[in-house]
C-alpha cells in the first residue's frame, strides 16, 4: 500500500492536508508506523527533487 504526494504542494489547500494527515494517522496504529510514513514521503520529495543531480553524478 502506498500513499501518492503530489509534488506540487501549492495544489494542496489546508483542507486537503488536514485531511490526508488525518488519513495517515488513522492508519499508523502505532507511533513507529507514523514516523516510517512520513521518513519514507521525505525520503521520496528529496530522491525526485534531486533526481537530475543523482542519475547525472551516478553515471
Amino acid at each position: 500500500m502506498g500513499i501518492w504526494v503530489d509534488k506540487d504542494l501549492d495544489q494542496f489547500s489546508y483542507h486537503d492536508l488536514t485531511e490526508w494527515r488525518e488519513l495517515v494517522t488513522m492508519m499508523a496504529t502505532e507511533s513507529t508506523a507514523l514516523d516510517q510514513i512520513a521518513t519514507s514521503v521525505l525520503v521520496t520529495n528529496m530522491e525526485e527533487s534531486s533526481f537530475s543531480y543523482l542519475q547525472t553524478s551516478s553515471s
